[in-house]
Formats: C-alpha cells, sequence, structure tokens
C-alpha cells in the first residue's frame, strides 16, 4: 500500500488507521489491462472514477488535494513497480482527521475465470435490503461489511452474486454490480432512484446499447419483471459485462 503524497508516494500499512476502523473513507477499484497492439498496460476509465471520487468527497463535506495528474502519477508509480498484466488498481481515500483525508493506492491481482463467462453469474436475493433514503448508498465507502457477509455467505452456497430488493420492495442491484435485463429490443435497469451506485460502467454499457438501437429503461421494477427477461446480465468496472441467471429460471 503506498500513500499519495504531494512530493512522491511512500509505503504506508494502514491497519491501524482511526479512519479505516471507523469505516471512513471512499474508495475506487480501477481496472488493469494491457494493451497488446500497444504494448502498453493502462488503467481503464481513470479520469471517470476520478470524478466519481471527488464528487463523492465534496458530498461528503471531506477535505482531499488529490489532483487527476497527480493520480495519473501514482498508477504509473504501481506500473512501474508491480508490471502488472491484469487486475485492479485500489484507491482510497481515508479520513483521519476529519474532514481531512489521506490517499492510498494498491494492485490487486483480481482476475475472473474465462469459465465465468461462458456459463454467467448465478444470483441469489440478499436477505438483507437496501435503503433508498441512505446517505451513503449511491457511493463507493469502505463502510461494506454488511455488503460483503451477503457475498461470501452467497459464495459459501455456490452463487457469484446477491441481488438486493430496495426497502419499497424494487430491485436495486447486486453487492459488487449493477443489473440490466433484456426483454426484445429494450434494456431495463434500475434507475438511481433506487438506491444504487451508478456505475462507471453502467454508464458505458446504457450508451452503448442506445448507441446500438436499444431502447433503456431506468425505473423501479419488481421481480416478477425481470423472471420474463429473455436475458439478464451485470456490469462493473472490474466484470465488465457478464451474463447471469437465477437458479432454477
Amino acid at each position: 500500500m503506498y500513500q499519495i503524497l504531494n512530493d512522491g508516494f511512500v509505503e504506508n500499512p494502514i491497519t491501524c488507521s482511526k479512519g479505516i476502523c471507523n469505516g471512513m473513507g471512499l474508495y475506487e477499484a480501477i481496472k488493469v489491462v494491457f494493451d497488446k497492439e500497444l504494448n502498453v498496460v493502462r488503467a481503464e476509465y481513470l479520469p471517470e472514477h476520478y470524478k466519481r471520487l471527488k464528487e463523492a468527497v465534496e458530498h461528503f463535506g471531506f477535505k482531499c488535494d488529490l489532483t487527476l495528474q497527480r493520480l495519473e502519477e501514482a498508477v504509473s508509480h504501481i506500473v512501474v513497480t508491480h508490471r502488472p498484466k491484469n487486475g485492479a488498481i485500489k484507491l482510497m481515500v481515508v479520513v483521519d482527521d476529519y474532514p481531512n483525508t489521506k490517499s492510498f493506492i494498491d494492485y490487486q491481482p483480481i482476475l475472473y475465470a474465462e469459465d465465468k463467462y461462458k456459463e454467467g453469474f448465478k444470483l441469489t436475493m440478499a436477505r438483507s435490503k437496501r435503503n433508498p433514503t441512505s446517505n451513503i448508498t449511491r457511493y463507493k465507502t469502505i463502510s461494506n461489511m454488511s455488503n460483503m457477509l451477503e457475498l461470501y455467505e452467497a459464495r459459501r452456497r455456490g452463487y457469484d452474486e446477491v441481488i438486493y430488493l430496495n426497502t419499497d420492495g424494487y430491485i436495486a442491484e447486486g453487492c459488487t454490480t449493477n443489473i440490466f435485463w433484456q426483454i426484445g429490443r429494450v434494456i431495463y435497469t434500475p434507475s438511481v432512484e433506487c438506491g444504487i451506485l451508478p456505475g462507471i460502467m453502467r454508464k458505458v454499457v446504457i450508451e452503448r446499447y442506445k448507441a446500438l438501437g436499444y431502447l433503456v429503461r431506468e425505473g423501479m421494477y419488481e421481480l416478477n419483471d425481470i423472471y420474463s427477461a429473455d436475458r439478464i446480465f451485470l456490469t462493473s468496472s472490474l466484470l465488465g459485462e457478464i451474463t447471469a441467471h437465477f437458479k432454477g429460471r
């Protein structure tokens, strides 16, 4: 783990950080890919990740002097140090002295097996529900224990992802993904008002399908609406787009 400073980068473990212990912080997981044609490693959608992080910082009233240029330099440092081929760069802004923050960056070799893209993710429903009125629902915060407990339990039972309803009974999102489904030439996805994280890949996919001539509808949908779908798929910055299905359907 490296702390991003104005004049360089230093290795700095943050296991005993007050901000970490209190769950006070934000993060972005940025996919790293090796571009064979250009023979370079690049971080996908880095400006978009930075923009979302800055919007969250401003929303919560934190103070963070991390610039996009400094982030690009930090990513270059990670690439030179770790020489990754595929994986993720995790960027964290931790609040140790409210409202002041410290910025950290690290590399994680996260890979999804190719057979998962062929088989599709197996879905199950979450036991808890999303609160659309929560002030943290729409942001990537490090206060993520409830989410991870749902996911780990689901994986223990042979599922790949958990889908949440919100407290009003509408489909919201997955633990780590946004959810879409297709009926004919119409693509459906829950609106931000359902209490979801507006994912970067979610926006990319919406624009892609619109460009291909599909009608994309964002709204409030019940679980029965998705069971009649021709296809279900999930999106995230690390996964891209992957098909999915509820077991037995």
